[in-house]
């Protein structure tokens, strides 16, 4: 018996060993905890610490926390690509997002295949992931993404739109070559201003403007001076046009090609090239645009007065167009309050209500939308000039002031006024 108890006792552990064996379990347990899913309670700092991806996405609940969160992702380098690829398809557009927010900063050949699928399928891709997606590529090897990029597909849809914008981020011949083969060949089916803005040959040309590429510059100025009409009017159509997320840019050479397109016997090239003129900023720009708008046609007038309304236009420039508010034709008006809207300066307020009894019925609606603008509603003058279309006769446009005037705040004696001629204007509608 005494023999029994001997071996009994000799087979007990040591109280210090079970405390270790019972600190493991914990370790390996919380390990497995960070290895697969967290749980939703995890405390905050476990989720701030924590070496794994999963906890940081699935802490991000709000569009003001992906910087942070994306920022702390990104800043563990290529090595996180594989897993955010892997949330691109996810049913959380946040989480998404996030994912296209890393994968922007960061470099992993591993990520060119499933990114380029993503950008074939497009779902739940809003222009900013996008984007995001299309930068990601460009950081990439230029060869390793054309591989798997070309060759294009022939049918122009959303996903050939996305791959030729791709194609202006990559520094490579290849991509040039391409670009300019989609501008030269691809004629728009009409050469009407929605058909030119949705052509191949318009975007080839918008993304030759963002280009690392020193040649793309001379391939957009031998599009405006050695074509054909419709890779003109895709070229200057391409320069307008607005890429999410990219800062056009062209040299001297380009902007002097441009200038000679105001002279060319087409009047939609004429037209086009006033259009960029104006919003491009082209040094000289102003001044020509001014002087041929003294002698121009009437029909010519519109484009004109639209490219002379740039985006910085002087103040020259600005009593220049004015004067066109008060036109006997209704669509030069429209164009001069178009111009002038599109400035956000304050100062066009008093020159709209200068002109308003001038002002076509039709006009005084488009004026209305152009006056809804945050900074014009500053000038002092926006509220007199909304009251008085508050009372115009036709309904319509007395609503779209209504609307226009609830985005300002009135002092009281104001806000009385308002109150009675909306209260009129329901009345003359029973």
């Amino acid at each position: 018996m005494a023999a029994s108890a001997t071996i009994t006792r000799s087979r007990r552990l040591p109280f210090w060993a079970i405390i270790i064996a019972l600190v493991i379990c914990a370790l390996a347990a919380v390990f497995v905890l960070l290895w697969f899913k967290l749980p939703t309670y995890t405390p905050e700092w476990v989720v701030e610490h924590s070496p794994w991806v999963d906890p940081i996405v699935r802490a991000v609940e709000f569009e003001s926390q992906l910087e942070v969160a994306s920022k702390e992702l990104a800043s563990r380098g290529g090595s996180v690509a594989p897993a955010m690829v892997g949330y691109l398809d996810s049913d959380n557009p946040l989480t998404v997002s996030l994912a296209c927010r890393v994968l922007r900063e960061v470099t992993n050949p591993m990520m060119i295949e499933p990114v380029v699928a993503k950008l074939k399928r497009g779902k739940g891709l809003s222009y900013v992931d996008e984007s995001f997606l299309i930068k990601a590529l460009a950081k990439q090897s230029p060869s390793d993404v054309l591989d798997r990029l070309l060759p294009l597909p022939q049918e122009m849809d959303e996903t050939t739109r996305r791959f030729i914008l791709l194609l202006g981020h990559l520094d490579d011949p290849r991509a040039i070559a391409t670009l300019r083969n989609i501008l030269w060949n691809n004629p728009p089916k009409e050469l009407s201003g929605l058909q030119i803005m949705a052509s191949p040959a318009t975007i080839a040309a918008a993304a030759m403007t963002f280009s690392p590429v020193p040649q793309a510059r001379e391939i957009l100025r031998q599009a405006l001076t050695e074509s054909e009409l419709h890779v003109r009017i895709s070229t200057l159509g391409g320069l307008v046009m607005p890429v999410a997320g990219e800062r056009k840019s062209f040299d001297d050479g380009v902007g002097r090609a441009v200038i000679l397109c105001l002279d060319h016997p087409d009047a939609m090239v004429r037209s086009a090239a006033a259009t960029v003129a104006g919003i491009t900023l082209l040094p000289g720009a102003e001044e020509i645009l001014i002087a041929k708008l003294e002698r121009a046609e009437p029909s010519e007038r519109s484009s004109l007065i639209f490219g002379l309304g740039g985006r910085h236009a002087s103040h020259k420039a600005i009593q220049v167009i004015s004067q066109f508010l008060r036109d006997a034709d209704p669509e030069i008006q429209r164009s001069a309050v178009d111009a002038l809207g599109r400035l956000d300066d304050p100062a066009v307020v008093p020159l709209f209500l200068e002109a308003l009894p001038a002002l076509s019925e039709s006009v005084k609606t488009r004026l209305v939308y152009r006056m809804g603008k945050k900074a014009l509603l500053a000038s002092p003058d926006a509220v007199p000039l909304l009251f008085l279309l508050l009372e115009a006769s036709d309904f319509e446009l007395a609503k779209s002031a209504e609307r226009a005037l609830l985005k300002v705040e009135l002092d009281e004696e104001r806000q009385a006024r308002f109150k009675s001629l909306r209260e009129r204007l329901y009345q003359s509608a029973k």
